[in-house]
């Protein structure tokens, strides 16, 4: 995204930060605002429901007086039907120095906690190398939100809502997922 932000004219390529949140907003000089701000697919899932309030807060702090934060979410019928029946299945790749890794997500049966929308899920890594072949075994904490709990939470902080996947381009493009739109200054967002 931030190539094709500057290929396509974007004014000052310094202030297009990629990086992992809440992080990159509390790193921030202070008085540095964005227009945009986006939480890309798994960027909710690490934060348990106090750590989303706070990112919101953080956000909004962070945005100009018309900045947008899109927040891409998992949709809940289709990880859930996942969670009760996953298949498990390795994906290949190779890192920088050239190792082949294979890696399971999940790698086994997913506990899930209804209590808090948390799925403890066992993943699995197999670096190979010409000497062997190391297994790397931990357990990713995930928690699922439903687009009600992160709307409530942005309102909380101002925003206005409004979820992009309704409309049917942005359905076909995102077909697995939820994209909602919060705005700082638009009152009308379903005008």
């Amino acid at each position: 995204m931030k190539q094709l932000a500057i290929a396509e004219g974007f004014q000052n390529p310094a202030q297009y930060i990629v990086n992992d949140l809440p992080e990159a907003i509390l790193d921030t000089a202070g008085l540095t605002k964005f227009d945009c701000i986006t939480c890309l697919y798994n960027g909710l899932s690490i934060l348990n429901m106090e750590g989303v309030y706070h990112l919101l807060k953080n956000c909004r702090q962070k945005l100009n007086d018309n900045g947008k934060l899109f927040v891409e979410m998992h949709d809940i019928f289709l990880m859930t039907e996942y969670l009760s029946d996953p298949k498990i299945h390795y994906t290949e790749l190779k890192n920088s120095r050239g190792e082949h890794i294979e890696y399971a997500w999940p790698s086994g049966k997913i506990k899930w906690n209804p209590y808090n929308y948390r799925a403890e899920v066992p993943v699995q890594f197999l670096i190979k190398s010409s000497q062997r072949t190391d297994t790397i075994e931990f357990t990713s904490y995930d928690h699922i939100y439903c687009a009600e709990h992160i709307i409530f939470l942005a309102s909380l902080h101002g925003f206005q809502a409004r979820i992009l996947t309704d409309i049917s381009a942005w359905k076909a493009l995102f077909s697995n997922a939820i994209i909602l739109e919060l705005s700082v200054g638009d009152k009308n967002l379903n005008d």
